[in-house]
């Protein structure tokens, strides 16, 4: 058996071993080939062995490296079905061979990338429309980009010469065919712009790629606070139109949207320049704070313009400049009707048929409606101004006087209402002063009054002087100079009178030394808020001696009596009925006596003073005749301290009997005191008693007499 089986193995590679190629199902192998395979027949193939390739560029799914020119047949997977070879980097598919007609089936493309090389011809789609990622086109190029990538790029090369366009849209159509708002390049985006949507643009026209925000021009769909859709075109990255008007000089947020402006054109005809919400034809704001900022300019070939300057920005009451090297000149119907000369007068052509810069012949003034009037001048020697109810000058001077501006006395350029200035200065005498006031009449007053704005009526603030109005005195030369203000009558308004040195002020005195220096050896001052009549509580009887004046924590004086006083808030007479301690074996016996309390309304020194009574006996009530002591002691504590004894008094009792009976009995006194310094507030004093017989027993009794007593005293 094991001699056939080798027979037939040699027999089977025995042809493979003789010629260089090799025939399945022929005899005759054709000589350009290894393998030549022929069913005879015609109608069998070879079936190359299947795979899933899911990558082509690794060797899977073989496992072994293939060698270059290695054939698989790719049945299923993510790649197309076909044939594959390994160029010993990755799978290529074998194509199925040239197709003159592409039409005539529909074409598929791997994710690959892959290149048409042309060989420079041209690439021609005639009769048809060419649709991408389009189905159905309706336009002869219809581009669709559903991915999230440029949907179209077109880049020329640096290899232009003359004047080549990059890119040419041509309408040769002549018109006249019912067209209605037909367009030679029409974008737009056909799905709604939403917050996300932030700076998308339409068309975009840059100079780089590199840096699109930089020189760019572009047609642009943004929103604008996250709402309604804003269309424009940017210029530069800040200057945009929109259907709504134009606006330049924007400035850009980080998220896309444009803010502020600095040039806007409404859709209804307003325009503005320093503002992006023009009211008016023309709106200039000038956000400078500089004074007299060039806020507007007309120039001329001569370079003489004419300049509007910005007042100054703090102070409403400068007013606006119009500047110029010429003239102004206004004119009414074609006739010149007020100029100003760049001499800076001013003249009125339409009165005198030509400019009059000489002494003027004809005077302005104003009606009872405010419009400028002329008159010729009135000359009046009796006066230099005129009445505010006339143009005519008065007659005397027992008329108003009016102006409508600073009066000057002294001086040519008044700073206020009233301006006087003197060559040299009048320290005020009997005969004159710097302004004088001067009644006629005996016994009256000359006044300066301050009429209030808030009720004009009746408030008012005013310096009088009176020839007899001091009350002092019964002569008519009781002079009074008052200061003072009127609030409606005596009320609840708080009306003051400051007076605000910038050193002292003197009463009597030229040279105060203090804020307030009352001069004189028998000065002084009243007030008759701290009299007795205001003070009752204070002074009980018109006998009183007078009280201090003092001054509390809010600066005010007021009066009350000494704070140096001293005054007895305890006094207690027989202030116990007798108190009894016991003991029979003489150990100490301690009891209170007494517990009262006091209050201070400031800090003060309290001195607490007592005396009671003590008997002395056996424990059984009887006489002592043994002749050991017996001690008794007395103290009194603040507050319930008991860790501080105050006032100590101590005595002790012994007795032994005489041959014939006779000993001492009676009573005895403890009297102590001490002080305490104490602060406001209510405080309590305890009285105590402690009695001690050594080894011997007693009996004490504390307080039995009506002479015990208690006292405390207050010293401020």
């Amino acid at each position: 058996m094991k001699t056939k089986i080798l027979l037939l193995i040699v027999l089977a590679v025995l042809p493979v071993l003789t010629f260089a190629q090799v025939g399945i199902g022929t005899t005759f192998p054709s000589a350009g080939t290894l393998l030549h395979v022929d069913d005879g027949n015609g109608d069998k193939g070879i079936l190359i062995p299947k795979v899933q390739i899911d990558d082509l560029s690794t060797q899977a799914p073989l496992t072994a490296t293939p060698e270059v020119g290695t054939m698989v047949f790719n049945a299923t997977g993510a790649h197309s079905v076909g044939f594959y070879y390994w160029d010993g980097s990755v799978w290529v598919a074998v194509n199925s061979g040239d197709d003159t007609n592409l039409a005539t089936t529909n074409l598929t493309q791997d994710s690959e990338t892959r290149t048409y090389d042309l060989n420079t011809e041209d690439l021609n789609f005639t009769n048809g429309s060419f649709g991408i990622n389009k189905s159905n086109p309706t336009g002869t190029l219809d581009v669709i980009g559903n991915g999230n990538e440029n949907s179209f790029n077109f880049v020329q090369s640096n290899n232009l010469t003359g004047e080549i366009d990059v890119f040419t849209i041509e309408d040769q159509d002549a018109g006249g065919g019912g067209q209605d708002h037909s367009s030679v390049l029409k974008v737009f985006k056909s799905g709604p712009i939403n917050s996300g949507d932030d700076g998308f643009s339409l068309i975009e026209l840059a100079s780089t790629s590199s840096d699109p925000g930089a020189n760019k021009y572009w047609i642009s769909g943004r929103t604008v606070d996250e709402g309604a859709p804003f269309w424009g075109v940017d210029i530069t990255d800040n200057d945009y139109w929109s259907t709504g008007g134009i606006q330049l000089g924007t400035t850009p947020n980080t998220n896309g949207t444009y803010t502020g402006g600095n040039f806007r054109v409404e859709a209804n005809g307003n325009t503005g320049i320093g503002t992006v919400t023009p009211n008016a034809r023309l709106q200039i704001d000038e956000d400078s704070s500089d004074f007299e900022h060039l806020m507007f300019q007309l120039n001329t070939s001569s370079g003489r313009p004419l300049n509007i300057l910005q007042p100054d920005v703090t102070d409403i009451n400068t007013p606006f400049t119009f500047q110029t090297n010429n003239a102004f000149n206004f004119r009414t119907d074609n006739t010149d009707a007020l100029t100003i000369l760049n001499t800076s007068q001013l003249a009125l052509p339409s009165y005198v048929g030509s400019f009059q810069n000489e002494t003027p012949t004809r005077i302005l003034g104003l009606d009872a409606a405010g419009n400028v009037i002329s008159s010729a001048p009135v000359i009046d020697s009796d006066a230099d101004w005129f009445t505010s109810n006339t143009t005519t000058a008065p007659a005397s001077i027992d008329d108003n006087i009016w102006t409508n501006g600073n009066v000057g006395i002294g001086t040519n350029n008044p700073s206020s209402s009233l301006h006087i200035v003197e060559a040299t200065g009048n320290a005020g005498s009997a005969a004159n002063g710097s302004i004088t006031l001067e009644h006629g009449n005996a016994g009256g007053a000359s006044s300066i009054v301050f009429r209030s704005r808030e009720n004009i009526n009746s408030d008012y603030g005013y310096i009088r002087f009176e020839d007899d109005g001091s009350g002092n005195g019964s002569s008519t030369e009781n002079a009074l100079l008052t200061i003072g203000i009127e609030n409606d009558g005596d009320n609840g308004f708080n009306d003051d009178i400051n007076l605000n040195p910038s050193g002292y002020v003197g009463v009597k005195n030229n040279a105060p030394k203090r804020e307030i220096h009352i001069a004189g050896a028998n000065s002084t001052m009243r007030i008759d808020g701290l009299n007795a009549a205001n003070n009752g509580n204070v002074y009980t009887t018109a006998d009183d001696d007078a009280f201090p004046v003092y001054v509390n924590t809010d600066g005010d004086l007021i009066t009350q009596p000494s704070l140096v006083q001293s005054k007895m808030p305890l006094n207690l007479r027989d202030f116990t009925p007798g108190v009894t301690i016991t003991s029979n074996n003489g150990s100490g016996v301690e009891t209170n006596l007494n517990t009262s309390t006091i209050t201070l309304t400031q800090p003060s020194l309290v001195q607490y003073s007592y005396q009671f009574s003590v008997g002395v006996n056996r424990s059984n009530g009887g006489v002592i005749t043994d002749g050991a002591p017996r001690l008794f002691r007395a103290w009194f504590t603040v507050n319930g301290d008991n860790a501080n004894h105050y006032g100590y008094d101590t005595g002790t009792y012994t007795n032994r009997a005489s041959a014939n009976g006779t000993y001492a009995s009676g009573f005895y006194y403890l009297s102590g005191s001490g002080y305490v310094e104490l602060p406001a507030g209510t405080h309590s004093f305890t009285l105590s008693a402690l009695g001690f017989g050594a080894d011997f027993d007693f009996r004490m009794r504390f307080g039995e007499t009506t002479f015990d007593s208690i006292q405390a005293v207050i010293h401020r």
